[in-house]
Formats: structure tokens, sequence, C-alpha cells
């Protein structure tokens, strides 16, 4: 069984492009963001993908952890991403929870 998060507790992954391009997020189930990600034509990700036929690597930073804990890390990485050089396709301000219903 996949672990997965819940609305107290979120992770941290990146789409890593090996052409410098990064976007750092947090979310409660890595498995559906994946696969929601690839059916929004208007997300930064795809349309990113589609431009430049590159394949980004997917990398998990950090295991589910508390909500106020994974908005932290969210900005410490993609500022660590940020300082080192990359181009960070991130359109809104990290931290954000985004929106989710919970049964």
């Amino acid at each position: 069984m996949t672990p997965r998060g819940d609305k107290y507790d979120r992770c941290i992954y990146v789409y890593d492009i090996s052409d410098n391009h990064a976007y750092v997020e947090l979310t409660y189930n890595l498995d559906n963001r994946k696969k929601n990600r690839k059916k929004d034509v208007k997300d930064a990700v795809t349309l990113y993908i589609m431009e430049t036929n590159l394949i980004p690597i997917i990398k998990k930073l950090t295991n589910y952890i508390p909500v106020e804990e994974a908005i932290e890390m969210e900005k410490y990485y993609h500022d660590k991403y940020l300082n080192n050089g990359w181009d960070m396709l991130n359109r809104m301000k990290v931290g954000g929870l985004g929106g989710s219903k919970f049964k």
C-alpha cells in the first residue's frame, strides 16, 4: 500500500527537468496528483512538457509531514532550487494547500 497524507499531513515533491527547470509542490496524495496533472492542459508542468517534450524526474523530497511543517518545507525547497540557479515553473506563491474535498 502506498502511503499518503490527508488534510493534516502533506509531502513535498519536485518535478526536476533536465533543462534546469523545476516545479516544487506539496500534496496529500502524490500518486493522484501525478495522474491529475497529466489531465490538466492548463497546468504549468503539463504545458512545459508539451512545449519541450522533456520528461521530468519526479522526486519525493519529504515523507508525509504535518501541514504547517510542509508549508515551511515547500518554501525551503522552492527557494533552494531557485537559489541554485533553477528556473521555477511555479506560478502561484508556495505554501498554499490547494483545493481538496475530504470525506
